[in-house]
């Protein structure tokens, strides 16, 4: 008796096996001190970033203090040290200026009261740009008659505070001849409208020459012309 069975269908083509796609390992993120070596080099462009930062700061600050003899400055966000930071070299000219921190978030500051190593502190944990005005003034630590003057760094502003409504409401309530000192890393520093859109953060105070250049270079290098810069925008502007 023969055993019949139902032969299985064979494909007209035979299939290839697949293959999975080749993965690509970097040897050098496995080699023996990549990693410590990746980690220096963050830590030397941030070095490079706070000294261009302070810099930048002192040349500022050098024409507000002595040619201006503005005796306000707020400071919302610089990350230098107090000591080489705006509080630092305003005293240093100018002892009895007022010096202003504005700290945000949930962490009270440690120090609400000026002293003479360290600056007035106003602590606002979800800060609204119509309250920054209000809250400087009803507590005494700026006097929005006289001229002043605001360092803003962008990039450390909460994320729910938009850099124009801050710039909008300082121009409103400052006095006249106050000036606006603003920073921010670009989103795309290869976008040649980079400038000119920082440029726009200022608006509607008026930028003083040379605009807006890199920090390290503002307004003029502190090396060389052709060293490299550290990437973030800075200028110095007007309240007219």
């Amino acid at each position: 008796m023969i055993e019949q069975r139902q032969a299985l269908p064979v494909d007209d083509e035979p299939r290839s096996p697949e293959v999975p796609a080749p993965r690509v390992i970097r040897m050098d993120d496995h080699r023996p001190g990549a990693r410590a070596a990746a980690c220096a080099e963050e830590s030397a462009r941030t070095a490079r970033l706070v000294e261009a930062e302070a810099r930048f700061l002192a040349r500022c600050l050098g024409y507000l203090v002595a040619d201006l003899r503005i005796r306000q400055y707020i400071d919302f966000g610089s990350r230098v040290p107090h000591s080489a930071g705006v509080h630092g070299i305003v005293t240093e000219r100018l002892p009895d200026a007022r010096v202003v921190r504005i700290d945000t978030g949930t962490a009270v500051p440690l120090h609400p009261r000026a002293s003479a190593s360290q600056p007035a502190a106003l602590w606002l944990e979800r800060p609204r740009p119509e309250d920054l005005a209000a809250q400087l003034s009803l507590r005494g630590l700026v006097d929005l008659g006289e001229p002043a003057a605001v360092l803003v760094d962008a990039d450390q502003l909460p994320a729910d505070l938009a850099v124009r409504d801050v710039v909008h409401v300082l121009h409103d309530v400052l006095a006249p001849g106050s000036h606006l000192v603003l920073r921010q890393r670009p989103a795309n520093p290869a976008d040649p409208y980079a400038r000119a859109l920082a440029a726009a953060l200022f608006e509607p105070f008026c930028l003083l020459e040379p605009g807006v250049a890199d920090l390290a270079w503002w307004p003029y290098p502190d090396e060389e012309v052709a060293a490299d810069g550290v990437g973030v925008l800075a200028g110095l502007a007007r309240r007219r």
